[in-house]
């Protein structure tokens, strides 16, 4: 998965105040799917981002793409190199994403579902 999945679009404009506020966020479906069959299933999910780091220095577009991408990649390798039943691999990729990315950028969360508005990105995940 690369940054150019990740379509964050700004939910809450920033207040220009500097004391925080803001929001994007990115809505994508990703189809776990086994390699060598037809079992395949959509794992869909919001990524949120406030527009401030810590209510203060502006994190850019570039690095919220970045981080997420990096955090999904990490998050999708520990998972998906275990074998589990799909919908098992869906809930525990998202459980372990939104840990990942909790801690590298304070405020993000990730969240299984995305809110009406937000276009999805969909993107293929096989397994082996």
């Amino acid at each position: 998965m690369g940054p150019e999945h990740f379509n964050f679009q700004t939910t809450v404009s920033d207040d220009g105040t500097g004391t925080g506020g803001g929001w994007r966020a990115a809505c994508l479906h990703i189809r776990f799917g086994y390699v060598n069959t037809a079992s395949s299933m959509i794992c869909k999910l919001e990524v949120g981002m406030p527009l401030r780091a810590n209510g203060e220095a502006e994190i850019s577009l570039a690095y919220a793409k970045r981080i997420s991408a990096e955090m999904a990649n990490e998050a999708a390798y520990s998972v998906l190199s275990r074998e589990r039943r799909l919908g098992v691999a869906c809930t525990e990729f998202i459980s372990l994403y939104r840990e990942l990315m909790a801690a590298a950028v304070p405020g993000a969360r990730v969240q299984q579902s995305c809110p009406s508005g937000l276009t999805p990105v969909i993107f293929g995940a096989g397994v082996e």
